[in-house]
């Protein structure tokens, strides 16, 4: 998953944080079900910024769950020069609906602040990172695939802010 889109825009010191809950339920011919868990806290300091960012889905109908998949980020930033961030990361994610048991990635990297002002950026980054992947398996008793890989990811993103309602973000 692209994770661009969750980063943190404001810059104001301080812990910021949010929690939602859904739930669907529907009964008749068949029984639907269909909740969720989503929440993220942000700690801010002259020093670094630290995030996180969990969602839990759960969908089954006639009590015969078909669908639950889960997702969990997060990200410690530090400046160590001018327009140069150090990062640490790690992730977790499953989704029943694609066969992913597990997926668990951390990693490492620098992000540079190209150029921008307020209403626009521009960041190059480069991370390494380390993902531990675990299909389900197909047939009862085999067994579940598992991939292992070193990854350099390399990225460039842009920012535009046309107001403080819509913005536009390419990675």
């Amino acid at each position: 998953m692209n994770t661009e889109k969750l980063r943190s825009r404001g810059d104001s010191a301080g812990f910021n944080g949010a929690l939602a809950f859904s739930m669907d339920y529907k009964t008749g011919n068949t029984e639907y079900l269909n909740y969720g868990i989503a929440g993220r806290a942000d700690l801010r300091t002259d020093w670094f910024l630290l995030f996180f960012i969990g969602e839990f889905r759960f969908i089954s109908k006639d009590n015969d769950p078909f669908s639950r998949r889960g997702f969990y980020h997060a990200r410690f930033n530090t400046d160590i020069s001018e327009g140069v961030v150090y990062e640490l990361f790690a992730q977790e994610e499953s989704n029943r609906s694609t066969n992913l048991q597990d997926r668990w990635l951390a990693g490492t990297g620098l992000r540079i602040h190209l150029l921008g002002n307020r209403d626009f950026d521009t960041y190059i980054g480069t991370a390494y990172m380390y993902e531990y992947e675990r299909l389900s398996s197909w047939t009862q008793g085999v067994e579940s695939p598992i991939s292992r890989y070193h990854r350099w990811s390399n990225y460039l993103v842009f920012n535009i802010s046309l107001n403080e309602h819509v913005a536009f973000l390419s990675t």
